[in-house]
């Protein structure tokens, strides 16, 4: 039950939410079209296109940069008004720390523009992630009181029931940023004359509410279904019940309909801890919880079966992949641009090409690994390799993007079809190769870290890559949101062989490993660190089972959702669609903490 506080100095501070309120419960919601400069054009492995067009990531970017400057400001005038707001608690030790990492590695970064102004698909600059740390303390200390939280709840529990009705039309093939009106609502006005061109390509009845990407819906759920269950749980009001009983609902749906695979393990960790956590309370609707799980998986095995099992068969294929240590052996394992040749790696046996060129006239030479000439047959403009170790191997002078070069197709039934060219470059007879954006580059074999690198849908790739960056970004990283300009994109020989042909990787879908590369392992265990104060203060709270007091029932429901969000940044990144809300909640939760441990 809330605890009520009368007074005007409680009904004056109430003004102070606002700003928490608009950023868990308004930012989230912004959808609108910005063309912004893509700052890329000059990388090789990136396209021409000097702009992109955004609709969900810009101004929710430009909107937390401006409550993250008024929270401050806030702050600033509270603590030297407030003695009791000059306290430091612990806490804040390992977030200046934190801190301290990100500014220098602002300072240092050799792209400091991008750590500053934000990179494109991901606007969490610099800036940005000082200032979830402000929404962090701003809330411990504003949101002192049950009242208040109640408030900032109820608040964003609006936000919440927005985004499910926004979901559950999305499941159902209604999307409503589909519809006129919705184009209209995000597109400026220059474009709606052409409503019909502009469509986002997430699938067919596939959630994504305004969160960008699918699969932050199902990290957005798991933070809030623990907070709306612990109000199912122990509220006494019925209606508060029946209302939060449909979010948690709502979001499941939601869930389903993003098709996130981790939502639903998150889900089951969440429930074992919160049975031991609330084991009391909890068994006391052993009958509701059943028949709500009942219930919630008919939901899922309906929808499941309404895509012919595509859920089911991708769980049990990524579960496959785990135990058996299944992987994909790539028939072209490495490519070499070098400064006379071309070296072709193909099922282990390394196939050396060169050419000369004459005017119109061409001499390629195709050698083995131990300098053996390749004898060949030539039919029209093709060569063929007559050897059993490159079978359906063809070579084929042609004239692209106004360079001549050489067409290289290797092995049967394969895509594997490159463009090579020595005359790339005035004054450079080194060989290239032609990219999937038109530009002529060299192609790099980075290092690459022993791990199974199609686990997890494919992210194994992305971290086997990442990992050895680690060791060049211990202290300072490379800067806030470079991650894109420190991944190796020119690795494309591999990035066609897992799937990522003509993509950016613009993240390294782990948070551990995004926070490691761009602000540094410091920061990493200066974050691990903060949490760990918070996750082992909340348990020696909350094992003793007591949830008599609303500051322990939403303590536990955010403790709970906290948990989600550390497993979940496993295999998603940080994005400014759903940190905010983990670092004001975790303000909230250090202070729901504080007013629980008092009343025991």
């Amino acid at each position: 039950m809330v605890t009520k506080n009368n007074g005007s100095k409680e009904g004056n501070s109430r003004i102070l939410l606002y700003p928490l309120v608009i950023v868990m419960a308004i930012i989230p919601l912004i959808v609108h079209q910005k063309i912004v400069p893509t700052k890329l054009e000059e990388y090789d492995w990136f396209s021409f296109s000097e702009t992109a067009m955004d609709f969900f990531l810009y101004y929710k970017s430009v909107w937390l940069v401006i409550m993250t400057i008024i929270m401050l400001v806030i702050l600033c005038v509270q603590v030297m008004q407030k003695k009791e707001y000059q306290k430091i608690p612990r806490f804040l030790i390992p977030v200046g720390i934190y801190a301290i990492l990100v500014i220098l590695s602002i300072i240092f970064s050799d792209n400091r523009d991008f750590s500053i102004n934000g990179i494109m698909e991901q606007y969490e600059s610099g800036i940005v992630l000082l200032g979830y740390l402000i929404f962090m303390y701003y809330a411990y200390l504003i949101v002192d009181t049950e009242n208040k939280a109640d408030l900032l709840v109820k608040a964003w529990a609006i936000s919440v029931t927005i985004l499910c009705i926004l979901g559950l039309l999305q499941l159902l093939g209604h999307d409503f940023f589909a519809t006129d009106f919705g184009k209209k609502l995000i597109l400026s006005k220059d474009y709606w004359d052409n409503l019909d061109d502009v469509s986002f390509t997430f699938g067919a009845n596939r959630t994504y509410l305004t969160l960008y990407n699918p699969n932050y819906v199902g990290v957005y759920a798991a933070i809030a279904i623990p907070i709306l269950l612990s109000f199912v749980f122990f509220t006494k009001r019925l209606l508060c019940k029946i209302i939060y009983g449909v979010l948690t609902v709502g979001m499941f749906i939601c869930i389903v309909g993003s098709q996130s695979k981790t939502a639903f393990l998150l889900l089951a960790v969440i429930l074992i801890l919160a049975i031991i956590l609330a084991r009391k309370k909890i068994l006391q609707y052993w009958k509701f919880i059943i028949s709500g799980v009942i219930f919630l998986s008919i939901v899922f095995f309906v929808f499941d079966v309404s895509i012919e099992h595509i859920y089911t068969n991708t769980i049990k294929n990524s579960l496959k992949i785990l135990i058996q240590g299944q992987e994909t052996v790539p028939n072209v394992s490495r490519v070499d641009t070098l400064d006379d040749e071309v070296i072709i790696n193909y099922m282990g046996n390394p196939l050396h090409i060169s050419y000369t060129r004459n005017g119109e006239s061409f001499s390629i030479r195709a050698t083995d690994d131990d300098g053996n000439i390749i004898s060949t047959t030539q039919e029209g403009n093709k060569i063929f390799l007559e050897d059993e170790r490159f079978t359906v191997t063809t070579i084929t002078p042609v004239l692209i993007s106004e360079q001549y070069g050489i067409e290289v197709i290797i092995g049967e039934n394969t895509w594997n079809v490159w463009y090579f060219t020595n005359e790339a470059k005035e004054g450079d007879s080194s060989y290239y190769f032609y990219t999937p954006y038109g530009k002529w580059d060299k192609v790099n074999n980075p290092e690459i870290f022993e791990m199974n690198q199609d686990m997890f849908s494919g992210r194994g790739y992305i971290w086997a890559r990442t990992i050895p960056l680690l060791k060049e970004n211990i202290f300072i990283g490379s800067g806030p949101d470079t991650y894109t300009i420190e991944f190796p994109q020119d690795d494309y020989i591999s990035l066609e062989n897992y799937g990522y042909k003509g993509s950016i990787v613009t993240k390294p879908h782990n948070m551990y490993l995004q926070m490691g590369v761009q602000t540094g392992v410091l920061s990493v265990i200066a974050f691990l660190v903060f949490y760990i104060m918070y996750f082992v203060q909340s348990i020696r709270i909350y094992i003793k089972g007591k949830f008599d007091t609303y500051a322990a029932q939403l303590g536990v429901g955010i403790f709970l959702a906290s948990v989600g969000y550390m497993i979940a940044g496993i295999t998603n990144d940080s994005t400014i669609t759903v940190a905010p809300i983990f670092w004001i909640l975790m303000g909230v939760g250090f202070s729901m903490n504080k007013i629980a441990k008092k009343s025991e």
